[in-house]
């Protein structure tokens, strides 16, 4: 969570723009470099800003505590903040609808040749 906090860089933004040096303006922060800041994947980061911006204050305390990981709080950013928390510490994986399914083709000694997604009436 503490690099999505630092992660300042806002979507449109110039991340090669120079701050001028005792302006008072924070220096900006690409997700990708607080990633490599805290040795962690960028996803993760984008995951801590969701649940930053989406989520609850209980939501983001939980995850600062290490009771919900940032995974699984960024799956629930979309439901109604009061049920959040609790979406987040059930067992239960919340999952998307499937709207896409995998199909393979297989050459004639039955080996896949290629991989592709088609809807799902196929």
């Amino acid at each position: 969570m503490m690099m999505g906090r630092l992660a300042n860089l806002k979507n449109g933004s110039n991340q090669h723009e120079k701050k001028v040096e005792g302006s008072g303006e924070p220096s900006t922060i690409t997700t990708q470099q607080a990633a490599d800041m805290g040795d962690i994947g960028a996803a993760t980061v984008k995951r801590a800003k969701a649940v930053l911006s989406k989520g609850s204050q209980e939501l983001a305390e939980a995850v600062d505590r290490g009771q919900v990981s940032v995974k699984k709080a960024a799956s629930v950013v979309n439901l109604p903040k009061d049920q959040q928390l609790e979406a987040a510490k059930s067992k239960e994986s919340i999952q998307k609808p499937e709207t896409k399914k995998e199909v393979k083709r297989l050459d004639t000694a039955g080996r896949c040749v290629c991989r592709y997604s088609a809807s799902p009436d196929l």
